[in-house]
């Protein structure tokens, strides 16, 4: 797994570095949507709903900006898409360790946080007791994250056969296979990417040009969010800056993964023919049109595809 882009992301969200001290946090798709009204079985919303309606920039555009139109890397945006919500939850401890109460984590602070973090979660979660955490020890903790998330929730529910709130093990045998089978498409979709030349194949020098572009990338993600919300100008963002900044860039990361989902013409635009493409994909019960990704295509999808079309209208 490249950690290397996650400690750039968690160093940019955290403010040089409150994050990357809590280095065990970054491991290994989710997409985090706000939630939307039990849906009603009114009209679809036409394409002038959508894309001509007005809108005010988001914070979240300094990031859309900055990217240049080029979409966060696969890579990184699987592992971050399954940290969204504890990294929130990180985030808003930092006052926790802000000993002196002057609103920035010290590198002392920082450190102090980074070892306690560390405690915290070897106790939860390495649960041989051996100070080091397996592969199967990683695998239960991402289990337990992606149940935790409203997706999960709602996927859970979903194969709950017979209703009783518990998976027994045909019902979670049948949720593997369905997140398995997204995992399989998540990682074709990334060699494809790699793949420059088309050849079907990705090779060395493809994987080294991928991983530039990735730190590139986050480099400009990073400077982007100190340029732009460091308000007082001291070169370091604080407590309320990194929170502002944390907020606005999970607002452009869960616009950006939905347009990348959805962008039919590749100009990572949202637009009335990537409209017409997502409900011939409804129409056809296709799971790509799964937007909310709860194992069903219905209703609810739509009005998904209406809310995150509208929300990346207002950041771009």
């Amino acid at each position: 797994m490249n950690t290397k882009s996650i400690a750039a992301v968690l160093t940019l969200v955290a403010g040089s570095g409150v994050i990357a001290a809590a280095w065990l946090m970054t491991r290994d798709e989710v997409v985090e949507t706000q939630p939307i009204p039990e849906p009603q079985p009114i009209a679809r919303p036409q394409s002038s709903e959508l894309f001509s309606a007005s809108f005010t920039p988001s914070p979240a555009s300094v990031f859309i900006k900055s990217a240049a139109g080029q979409p966060i890397p696969a890579q990184s945006r699987t592992q971050i898409e399954g940290m969204v919500g504890m990294m929130a939850s990180l985030i808003g401890r930092m006052d926790e360790f802000d000993a002196n109460g002057d609103g920035i984590l010290s590198d002392l602070e920082k450190i102090a946080m980074g070892f306690k973090l560390r405690k915290e979660f070897l106790a939860d979660h390495d649960l041989d007791g051996d100070g080091d955490m397996s592969r199967e020890e990683w695998g239960a903790f991402q289990r337990s994250m992606f149940e935790q998330t409203p997706q999960g929730q709602l996927l859970m529910n979903q194969f709950d056969a017979d209703g009783d709130g518990v998976l027994n093990d045909e019902e979670q045998a049948a949720l593997d296979a369905h997140l398995d089978q997204r995992e399989q498409e998540r990682k074709a979709e990334e060699r494809a990417r790699m793949d420059t030349d088309n050849d079907g194949e990705v090779s060395e020098d493809e994987r080294v040009a991928a991983r530039q572009q990735e730190r590139e990338f986050w480099q400009n993600q990073m400077r982007t969010a100190e340029s732009n919300f460091d308000y007082d100008d001291d070169g370091e963002l604080n407590i309320e800056e990194t929170g502002d900044a944390w907020d606005a860039w999970v607002e452009y990361q869960t616009v950006d993964s939905f347009i990348t989902r959805y962008d039919s013409n590749g100009d990572h635009r949202m637009g009335p023919s990537d409209y017409e493409r997502f409900l011939y994909q409804y129409d056809r019960k296709n799971d790509h049109a799964d937007v909310n990704n709860d194992g069903k295509v219905d209703v609810a999808d739509i009005y998904s595809f209406r809310d995150l079309v509208l929300r990346s209208r207002y950041i771009n």
